[in-house]
């Protein structure tokens, strides 16, 4: 970074004067370059974190109680230090003694501090850019086209925030906040448990496209709850009170300058959400927590009838506020824990507000729920994917293992059979010998040679630029914890692309009584709801095509896998359903976000005193999410274009040989009649002769991606005449047109896809297991060759070259899955 700075400054006119320039003080670079936030600051107690104002009138200790009865808090607000006298505070160095044995001052230091920005401040910040209300509204307009089409694709196509009632004034901007709380390890998280916590407060302006509202330097950094412990839901409530008590001032409309009304715009603010894992929301809307009897914050259920997999009686804002009231009005703790027992809710500070709903406005946080939640569990749990080091499998191999055929033995023998009795005449639906579930370590559904096997097929996958990749030794707890996106990657990319590979060998014989199909149907099943989930946008039978095949996989799994126990997350994903017609795609309301604002603030340098790093990280992180706005600070850091190998042959033309240059010539006669083969003689007047020259290239931007001839960019997604075909990018070209400009063509190789949805043939159940996890397989035809245009391309895809002979594919097979995050896959095929 500090190179980046000085070769820009040396890179200006006058650059040794504008060296000389450069402030020798951090501080002073701040306030030059007008990074200052103006940030509150109240003495906090550590314990119960109640906020005092800090003055002589302020407690020596905290008086907080927790009941009328109760003793107090007393925690110390003050900490003694001594101050010494410095020579430069003596005058006259010689008349006095040395400081060191000068008797000292004793001060009170304030012991913790709770440092927090207001909404107004960040309000006037955001409101200040040039561009943040012209987005406001193109966004709306954007949406708005999507819902005229049938697609839900934003929060703002959401019932709870179309049930918001606004004060419609003229020229009034209305904006909808989601609040994200959650807590973290300071240090860290290189040790498995939290050892010290710290929270985190933040807002995001629903109003702004997903990409603007989840970037840092656009979430509102509200306050960081001081180390080393974490409040309770009730001390939780003393943090949250100054900015509910904002919240409802702003609630009425606040006149702010912003940049296209400089005097003044009357800007309206209510929370929308809250949004966060399942813990930190049940702390901040004020419910009991997973272990509780009620545990659930959306329905009556209780934790006896966890195992039936069953909604209870939705919550309702009256009675939800009602035993919140009476929890706060409690005596003494029993009788507070006895309201907790019977109706899991407690009392909330958002519960002031007066369109605050906690049955409603609490959003499912699907990225703890559903991918480290429900993916997990069935991973790891009921698969029991638990792969054993090659210095270990000595040791632990039994002698029983040894007698028990594995599944791919069964799969082979199986085959033969079925093709022995297709070769003779019999039907296509023999019955399927059964697969062992629970051959694998310690009952596991998968054995050490199966895990092997899979971990071999997972490393032929070639995975697009922002997919992240998995450890080679998947299923050792050598490489740690998968973060959240590679338990994505894992179940919608990852495990489609090899399971069938695995257990399927003839695609016309599925016998839907056996274990093997159930086995895959399950798995089907649980990747289509990941890719419903996780939905860029929607309609509204996706969301009934959810409830039913998640119900379908609830009820199935337990017979397929022993010792199948339900937690709290499989209840919570029963109400995705009515999550997603609240909030629409619940990527919107997700985590992502707000995690990758704790990544950040655990990068910053502190002091490492943990009753000062709160204030430390919210000072910083304030600053540089103003520096990081700053065009500046974005051109410095970010890193230069990879630019094209520079070889004379990467630069040169080619001429396109004869059969290149006749689907040359058919490409560049769609696009512009006036073009003649390059053996026409004469031209005639007014056309142009297509010379056949062109540039090979490495890599073309399509629609904002990079697409290239080579791994892992090449296998392409496209759209003609409204329906999807694929291809491999063999060539890319570049090309000089007859109006001077240049242009980009790609040469693929297109993809049959041999299996698409159909019904009433052999092979219907294999394909609508393809069609539940979006998957493509089909040939590659390796003798033909399309040239298309750059804007045909709608995606990349993930995709594993088949052996010859898999899925009854003589040779070139290919398996793909685009890289699109749709709903469901379309079902139309190349006829």
């Amino acid at each position: 970074m500090l190179k980046k700075i000085i070769n820009t400054i040396l890179e200006q006119p006058s650059n040794t004067r504008n060296i000389v320039r450069i402030p020798n003080d951090t501080r002073t670079c701040i306030k030059k370059a007008k990074l200052e936030v103006a940030l509150t600051k109240t003495l906090c107690c550590r314990v119960c974190f109640l906020l005092y104002e800090e003055g002589r009138n302020s407690p020596i200790l905290c008086e907080y109680r927790c009941f009328p009865n109760s003793d107090p808090c007393n925690e110390q607000l003050y900490v003694q230090k001594p101050v010494y006298k410095g020579y430069s505070d003596l005058a006259e160095f010689e008349h006095y003694p040395s400081p060191s044995t000068a008797s000292p001052n004793v001060v009170g230091v304030p012991r913790c501090m709770y440092v927090y920005q207001t909404i107004e401040t960040w309000l006037r910040w955001i409101l200040s850019r040039s561009d943040t209300e012209s987005e406001i509204v193109n966004w709306a307009a954007e949406i708005r086209s999507q819902h005229d089409l049938g697609y839900h694709s934003d929060i703002q196509h959401g019932q709870n925030y179309r049930e918001i009632q606004w004060e419609n004034s003229p020229n009034s901007l209305q904006l909808g906040l989601a609040l994200f709380v959650d807590w973290f390890n300071p240090r860290g998280n290189k040790l498995s448990g939290k050892t010290e916590s710290t929270g985190i407060i933040a807002l995001s302006c629903i109003n702004l496209s997903p990409t603007l509202r989840n970037k840092i330097s656009h979430m509102c950094l509200v306050g960081i709850t001081p180390g080393p412990y974490s409040p309770d839901p009730q001390t939780l409530n003393h943090l949250l009170n100054p900015l509910v008590k904002e919240l409802h001032q702003l609630e009425q409309g606040l006149v702010i300058p912003t940049y296209q009304f400089p005097n003044g715009r009357n800007v309206e603010v209510k929370l929308v959400a809250v949004q966060g894992d399942t813990l930190a929301t049940k702390k901040v809307a004020g419910f009991a927590s997973h272990s509780a009897t009620c545990f659930c914050s959306f329905c009556h259920a209780r934790s006896s009838d966890l195992s039936s997999m069953s909604l209870s009686k939705t919550r309702t804002k009256c009675e939800t506020l009602s035993a919140a009231k009476a929890s706060r009005d409690a005596a003494n703790a029993s009788i507070q824990d006895k309201i907790l027992r019977e109706t899991g809710v407690q009392w909330s500070a958002l519960n002031k507000l007066l369109y605050w709903d906690p049955a409603k406005h609490v959003a499912l946080g699907v990225m703890h729920n559903w991918l480290e939640g429900i993916l997990q569990s069935h991973f790891r749990y009921r698969w029991k994917f638990w792969a054993i080091p090659p210095y270990e499998a000595k040791k632990k191999r039994k002698t029983n293992q040894t007698t028990h055929a594995t599944k791919r033995r069964n799969i082979d023998s199986n085959t033969e059979m079925c093709l022995y009795q297709e070769s003779s005449g019999g039907d296509d639906t023999s019955v399927e010998e059964d697969i062992l579930v629970d051959g694998g370590l310690d009952g596991g559904f998968f054995s050490q040679e199966d895990i092997l096997h899979f971990c071999v097929s997972m490393s032929n996958i070639v995975l697009p630029p922002g997919l992240p990749h998995l450890p080679p030794n998947l299923g050792e707890s050598k490489h740690g914890k998968l973060s959240a996106k590679q338990w994505h990657a894992l179940f919608v990319y990852i495990i489609p692309l090899v399971i069938f590979e695995m257990y399927v060998d003839n695609v016309a014989s599925m016998n839907i009584e056996s274990n093997r199909y159930q086995v895959l149907l399950n798995t089907s099943q649980l990747v289509h709801c990941t890719n419903i989930v996780f939905a860029q946008y929607f309609k509204p039978a996706d969301v009934k095509r959810f409830e039913k095949h998640y119900q379908n996989y609830s009820d199935k799994v337990g017979t397929l896998f022993r010792s199948v126990k339900f937690q709290p997350n499989h209840h919570f994903a029963l109400h995705i359903l009515e999550q997603m017609q609240a909030w629409s795609p619940l990527r919107g309301v997700a985590e992502f976000g707000g995690e990758r604002l704790i990544g950040f603030l655990q990068k910053l340098r502190t002091n490492n005193k943990i009753d000062l790093m709160n204030q430390t990280m919210m000072n910083r992180g304030c600053q540089l999410q103003r520096l990081m706005d700053h065009q500046e600070y974005i051109n410095v850091t970010q890193d230069p274009p990879v630019s094209a190998p520079t070889s004379s042959r990467a630069r040169k033309q080619m001429r396109l040989a004869n059969q290149a240059y006749e689907r040359f010539f058919k490409f560049m006669s769609q696009r512009d009649g006036l073009y003649v083969h390059r053996n026409t003689w004469p031209i005639p007047r007014g056309r142009y002769g297509l010379s056949g020259l062109v540039r090979p290239v490495q890599t073309v931007v399509c629609n904002g991606m990079g697409v290239g001839s080579t791994k892992p960019r090449n296998c392409v997604v496209l759209e003609w005449r409204g329906k999807p075909r694929y291809g491999i990018v063999t060539s890319c070209y570049e090309y000089q047109n007859r109006g001077g400009g240049s242009g980009c063509c790609l040469v693929i190789k297109p993809i049959t896809n041999l299996y698409p949805k159909r019904l009433n043939l052999p092979t219907t159940r294999f394909r609508f297991m393809l069609y539940l996890c979006s998957m493509v397989v089909g040939r590659v035809e390796t003798d033909q060759e399309e040239m298309i245009d750059p804007s045909e391309v709608v995606s990349l895809a993930a995709y594993r070259l088949l052996e010859n002979g898999t899925f009854s594919i003589p040779e070139h097979g290919i398996a793909l899955i685009p890289y699109n995050n749709d709903a469901t896959l379309s079902i139309h095929d190349d006829s």
